[in-house]
């Protein structure tokens, strides 16, 4: 048995007890119901009691243990291919993220908040990775927005002197993302906007800074991959990405739907594949005597 395999069946089996014990649940429901209309008001009430505890202790405990387990699932076939063996934290102290309080790259305010979910962490070919749910809260008062979204961080020496920052699509309304990097950041268009695939702005701190030839390829594969918006930043000390409502973070199938091997090889996040290759090129050309692994 393969692991796709391995993995349907054991989710299948996880699938099937919640729903019986979810069945067995209504059926206690229904009886419950007929007491009352049969005004067996005291046994109707016995057995309301026992399905709420049935249902806290047992049918609830299960299908979260069904969710939990196909989020870590999840969340190490989209990474492990890439950093095997990671460390998976599905609660996370945004204080043991400290690469993501600095390269978040969105305008938090003040009094905003940054908050985070389903880490996965590891490292391979000189290159450290931090996966991550972030949710960021920007503005204030009546004008505060919450983008939720995946953060990816890869930590590496680099030779890249200026920081570059790609913009997918709209990431605020009405431009607000882009006023905001060239007017508070320091960011202006960089040379290299003519390479970039349709609907991407390629900003840099200095307009005519140059980015890595080997990059750019690599760069352009991944914004052609995003779905929807997304934030890639290029600088000294790494890569990192924010794709604004992309979450590593899956729910798993409807417990009315069978769990397949079909399912399980259908489940995919390509931009993680991408920016893997993105990393390692910036690594290389920072370190030309030696050879990443994709």
């Amino acid at each position: 048995m393969n692991n796709v395999q391995e993995a349907a069946k054991n989710f299948e089996d996880m699938r099937k007890r919640c729903r019986m014990l979810y069945i067995i649940y209504g059926i206690g429901m229904l009886a419950a119901l007929a007491m009352m209309f049969l005004q067996e008001m005291k046994s109707a009430l016995l057995i309301f009691v026992l399905l709420l505890i049935i249902y806290f202790v047992i049918v609830r405990s299960a299908i979260r243990q069904y969710t939990a387990a196909w989020r870590e699932y999840c969340a190490r076939l989209f990474t492990e291919k890439h950093v095997a063996p990671a460390q998976y934290s599905y609660r996370v102290r945004i204080a043991d993220i400290p690469e993501m309080q600095k390269h978040i790259m969105m305008p938090l305010s003040e009094k905003g908040k940054l908050t985070a979910r389903c880490l996965i962490r590891g490292s391979n070919a000189g290159i450290h990775a931090d996966f991550a749910d972030a949710t960021v809260t920007v503005g204030s008062g009546t004008s505060t927005r919450f983008y939720s979204g995946c953060w990816m961080g890869f930590s590496f020496e680099s030779r890249v002197q200026d920081t570059f920052r790609a913009v997918v699509s709209e990431i605020m309304a009405d431009d607000a993302y882009d006023r905001w990097l060239t007017e508070t950041q320091n960011f202006s268009v960089c040379p290299y906007q003519a390479d970039m695939p349709a609907g991407c702005r390629l900003y840099a701190m200095h307009g005519n800074a140059a980015l890595p030839q080997e990059a750019v390829q690599p760069l352009r594969t991944l914004l052609k991959s995003i779905t929807g918006a997304g934030v890639v930043d290029i600088c000294p000390e790494g890569l990192y990405v924010f794709l604004p409502h992309r979450l590593i973070n899956k729910l798993p199938p409807s417990l009315k739907v069978p769990v397949t091997e079909g399912m399980i090889n259908s489940l995919s996040f390509p931009e993680i594949d991408h920016a893997w290759l993105l990393a390692l090129t910036l690594r290389n050309v920072s370190d030309p005597g030696k050879e990443g692994t994709a």
